[in-house]
Order: C-alpha cells, then structure tokens, then sequence
C-alpha cells in the first residue's frame, strides 16, 4: 500500500490524475484504514473531475480520524479539501464556510485563501472575495498577473488605496517587471479616480521604471508616463510622450478606446499648458 500510494503522488502532480486515481484505489484497497491515502485519493478524485466520489472519500477520511486521531494530520487540510469538493459539487456558500473553518485553524496557509476566494466569488460575496484574494497573495508573493488582478478587481469595486497596496506588492515582488510598476503608476494618475490616491512622485517614477524596462516602445506605458508627468505639472514633457504614445498606437493598429483614451488625455495636456 506504501509503495502504490507514494507512487500515485508524483503521478497527480504531474495532472495525470485517472492514472493516480487508479493507484491510489489500488493502495485504498490494500489498506482501508489509512487516512492519509484515503485524503489523497480523495484529492486524485477532485482532479479528475469527480466531486461527488471525492466527497464521499473525505468523509471517510473523517470517520476514520475520529476512530483513531492522528497528531500528523492536520484538520484543517481535511477541511479545505472538502471546501474544494463542496464547490465543484456547485455548493458555494457551504465551501465558504468550510473554507473558512480551515483558516481559523490554519491561518497563514496559502492556499486556504486562494480557494476562500474562488468560492466567495461563485457565491456572489464579492467582498469575501478579494479580502481572501488580498490575503492570498500576502502569503503567496510569486504570482506576477495575480497581483495586477487582483489590483484591477479592487479599482473596480471603488477600493483605489487596497489597490495600490497591491500593486506595490507586486512590484516588490517582480521589481523587473514592467506591467506592474506600470499598473502602480496607473492607479496613482487615472484621471477617472477621485479621490486620487498614492503620491505623483510615486508615480513618475514608477511610470518611467515601467517605459525603461519595456524599451520605450510600449504606447500604454507611454500613456500612463504621460498622465504621471502631467500629475508633476510636467505639461511638455507630458504632451511629447503622450504625441509619441498616441503615434506608435496608431502605427500598430489599437483598439478604438485605446486610441480614444490617448487622444483625451493629449487634449486635457494642451489644455493645461
């Protein structure tokens, strides 16, 4: 049973989950009272597309932690598994609430977070959502677009300050990056802000970060340089890149709104001058 449960692992990581499904059901088989390849057969179920058979695994999961406990499985992993089950079964609201048992007793376990988001989202507790999404990738600092994301969904529900908090997180987290020091500076100059938040300083210099690491021939990150530069008083220099943004748009062919949005900004600029 040992041997086909370890061999099944490294089969389900690799996404090849029938095949760890059919290992681990072997190891069930020659050990019904292992909760650890019960779990994981459980998990090998969930991955494979079948909810309703992880569910009913988990559970044996259940009884059998409570015939004999074990200090070396941890509630909360049980917990969260079943959260995960819940939610592909289209049982949202009761995800979340195991989800979140999982986190009072796990509270800095990442992933907890990641799926508390992903079930308060299909509930409709938009709230819910991006405070677990926010927490999520405090602990997970390696997920470049899922900082910018989740910067993205805030500014969206009118949350401009949690916003940049992301988005400067996610700078720190990839300072090489030129979609996040860009997605910084934007939150800081977005004329359709109000009030603005974060500091025009900020903002020049995290725009220009942005141009510099994308070679200058970026139109939106040229926009976003011009708004900061305008936001300092800049009114030249600002509309200089913005004529240049909205020259290199036009070359490549941009959307519509794109080319609009650039067009509306140049003439705010030349307004001020």
């Amino acid at each position: 049973s040992e041997d086909v449960h370890e061999l099944a692992s490294p089969i389900r990581q690799l996404g090849d989950a029938e095949r760890a499904v059919e290992c681990l059901e072997r190891a069930r088989e020659l050990d019904e009272k292992d909760p650890f390849v019960a779990y994981n057969l459980g998990l090998a179920y969930l991955q494979a597309g079948k909810p309703e058979a992880a569910m009913e695994e988990l559970k044996v999961v259940q009884e059998l932690l409570e015939q004999s406990p074990s200090e070396w499985f941890p509630e909360h992993q049980l917990l969260g598994a079943r959260g995960q089950a819940l939610l592909a079964l289209g049982r949202a609201n009761d995800a979340v609430d195991s989800l979140q048992t999982a986190i009072e007793l796990a509270p800095d376990y990442a992933m907890h977070y990641y799926a508390l988001g992903e079930a308060a989202k299909a509930a409709g507790r938009d709230d819910e959502c991006l405070e677990a999404r926010e927490r999520w990738l405090q602990l997970e600092k390696d997920l470049d677009d899922s900082h910018r994301t989740l910067a993205r969904d805030l500014m969206a529900k009118g949350h401009a300050a949690r916003a940049l908090a992301a988005a400067v997180r996610g700078t720190e987290a990839f300072p090489d990056s030129a979609a996040a020091w860009n997605e910084r500076a934007w939150i800081q100059v977005d004329p359709t802000v109000q009030p603005r938040v974060g500091d025009p300083t900020d903002a020049l210099s995290s725009a220009t970060r942005a141009v510099d690491l994308s070679g200058g021939e970026d139109y939106r990150w040229l926009d976003t340089l011009a708004c900061a530069q305008f936001a300092n008083q800049l009114f030249d220099q600002a509309i200089e890149t913005a004529s240049k943004a909205l020259e290199l748009a036009s070359g490549r062919g941009a959307p519509a709104s794109d080319l609009a949005q650039i067009e509306e900004h140049l003439i705010r600029f030349e307004a001020a001058r």
